[in-house]
């Protein structure tokens, strides 16, 4: 069609233009013929501008075809996911419930375990006390009373003339020894029952262990007689410790009595100290039999034992126990080496004070 209208349009030129020259016809046509190919040209621009403009509507439409099924795909999934969150939403909740529940049981089951514990310990404990109760009623029974008995025959016998003075004299030294032994026992009866009494205060003071230590030494001159064991006392004449005096009393005339009763006659017993910046130790050191392990492990789990001297003396096995306790109410502690045939010694480590002048 637009070749057609150029053709009409070139012969109207012509026609209208009457005769020209060949030359100037020749440069109408070339004019015509650049004019023809920048229509052309212009045409197919516009038709690549028109194929372009086609692409582009195609690919908005594409691209409005998949935001459409995206958001399609959008409302879906949450129309989907709410039953899933309400699910999680419920499950959650159940989860936490049974979390707190278990936890509550856990509480319950804890406190009922500890409850378990304490009512075990309890009777444990109860089952001790009736085992010290029986042990007390033996002591009583038998550990004072037989002295006592003992010392009426032998006074009806001395009252009676029914012995020679030199029987009467060893009588005598008898009575002393069951006399010393006890009042031993029964200080050692008297301070148990007053430590088991609830809110009982230790009043302490400064101690000269030198001067306590002799005159323990002084009350055991018969027994050490006796046996003829020389006991030595090379403890530190200043060594001080700040504590009750009666316990500290108690304390070493039961390791005292020990240290006599394991040791053969003719033995020797030493008790000496040792001091560092901080702590001071009590050493008593005996020549006698020892001890086993088993013996030790009996000690250190304050179980009672029993047992007869070198010159079978008897004890209660009661006194080492309450050492023990008493150790342990003025902060120290009790330490033991021992072997058989090589004799034992007792170590109490304390916290030690300043020197002090007068003799607590």
């Amino acid at each position: 069609m637009k070749p057609i209208i150029l053709f009409l349009t070139l012969i109207l030129c012509i026609v209208t233009a009457g005769p020209i020259s060949a030359q100037k016809q020749t440069g109408e046509l070339t004019r015509l013929d650049s004019l023809q190919q920048t229509v052309n040209r212009l045409e197919q621009e516009k038709e690549a501008a028109l194929a372009k403009m086609q692409e582009a509507e195609r690919i908005l439409q594409n691209q409005k075809a998949l935001l459409v099924l995206a958001g399609v795909l959008f409302i879906l999934l949450i129309v989907m996911a709410i039953p899933f969150y309400l699910n999680y939403k419920k499950v959650q909740m159940f989860s936490d419930a049974l979390k707190q529940k278990n936890g509550i049981i856990q509480k319950n089951a804890a406190s009922l375990d500890q409850l378990n514990r304490a009512i075990s310990r309890q009777n444990q404990k109860l089952e001790e006390d009736n085992k010290l109760k029986d042990k007390l009623l033996s002591v009583i029974s038998h550990d004072l009373r037989h002295p006592l008995v003992n010392t009426k025959s032998i006074l009806d016998l001395i009252n009676l003339k029914l012995v020679s003075p030199q029987e009467t004299e060893e009588l005598l030294e008898q009575l002393e020894n069951q006399y010393v032994r006890s009042l031993s026992l029964l200080d050692n009866l008297l301070f148990w029952i007053r430590g088991q009494m609830k809110g009982l205060k230790i009043e302490r003071s400064d101690i000269n262990m030198f001067r306590v230590i002799t005159s323990l030494i002084e009350e055991q001159r018969v027994s050490l007689q006796a046996k003829q064991i020389q006991m030595i006392n090379r403890i530190d004449t200043q060594l001080v410790w700040k504590a009750e005096k009666e316990m500290l009393k108690i304390i070493f005339r039961n390791l005292l009595t020990n240290a006599i009763k394991f040791t053969p006659t003719g033995g020797e017993i030493i008790i000496s100290s040792v001091t560092d910046e901080h702590y001071a130790y009590i050493l008593i050191k005996d020549t006698g039999i020892g001890m086993t392990p088993d013996i030790l492990q009996k000690i250190n789990s304050r179980q009672y034992i029993s047992s007869k001297g070198t010159s079978n003396e008897k004890g209660s096995g009661f006194g080492l126990m309450l050492v023990k306790d008493l150790i342990i109410k003025n902060d120290a502690e009790l330490l033991i080496d021992s072997e058989p045939g090589r004799g034992t010694t007792m170590a109490v480590k304390f916290l030690h004070a300043q020197p002090v002048k007068e003799n607590a």
